[in-house]
């Protein structure tokens, strides 16, 4: 399931460029039921010692200008904020808390205008374009990571395991058979840095094609794609679909 959220607020929206923490932590502090909090936040599905949220959001979608200078970035009013997520409890907590609140993003005061719950017309083979970076990388035994490229093999083989074990860790039993795939549709992917606290990680935007089982490309659609998915990285929309609202 996907909500957007359109927040209007007065003036300028002001936030840091790189401001992925706030919008989880702004997330994580409007889950109302404390245990689904909790969960969500400290523990999570788990699959093979790895725990995953299953949750994932857009960067915020609208108009706004970067100051290079003081490295922030002013969102004219209103802004829309995609949420993705496979369990529903997490989605009725969270959306009725932001409807029932006043809300403060970064120390400023904003409120829903309007909500829109989107199901998908999830097909075998489907274009997708991303809505925030996503982010593939290996850990060595150094504990150096190193992030891979969609110019690389590898950057597909670890987003299909990666969904592979989410959705194990979801179902909680083997998937047999597990049919998906994923390639660039177009030759250039945009790089994205981000700093997310004290560390930089790599991501890439750009559109690709996705094929496989509809259940297991519904639940890419709703848990992201690639790793850090509930730190906002790996959301993505369909191209050319439509939505049942």
């Amino acid at each position: 399931m996907r909500i957007v959220f359109q927040f209007a607020f007065r003036g300028k929206l002001v936030l840091p460029i790189s401001y992925n923490h706030i919008l989880q932590g702004f997330i994580y502090s409007n889950i109302a039921d404390t245990n689904i909090r909790k969960f969500m936040h400290d523990k999570g599905f788990e699959f093979e010692k790895r725990r995953y949220k299953l949750f994932t959001f857009s960067r915020l979608i609208g108009n706004y200008k970067i100051d290079e200078m003081n490295k922030i970035i002013k969102y004219e009013s209103p802004v829309k904020l995609e949420v993705s997520s496979h369990y529903d409890d997490f989605f009725i907590d969270f959306t009725t808390s932001l409807i029932k609140n006043n809300l403060i993003l970064y120390d400023q005061d904003i409120y829903v205008e309007n909500v829109e719950v989107r199901f998908p017309n999830i097909k075998p083979e489907s274009r997708i374009r991303m809505l925030s970076p996503v982010v593939v990388y290996s850990t060595d035994e150094s504990k150096k990571t190193h992030y891979y490229s969609p110019g690389e093999e590898k950057f597909y083989e670890l987003i299909r395991e990666n969904l592979r074990k989410k959705f194990q860790a979801f179902s909680g039993s083997k998937v047999d058979n597990f049919c998906f795939s994923i390639k660039a549709f177009i030759e250039k992917q945009k790089q994205v840095i981000t700093k997310y606290k004290d560390f930089i990680i790599e991501g890439w935007m750009g559109e690709y094609l996705i094929k496989g089982d509809i259940d297991l490309i519904t639940f890419a659609y709703n848990t992201g794609i690639g790793a850090k998915n509930s730190q906002g990285f790996g959301c993505f929309e369909l191209i050319d679909d439509t939505f049942q609202s």
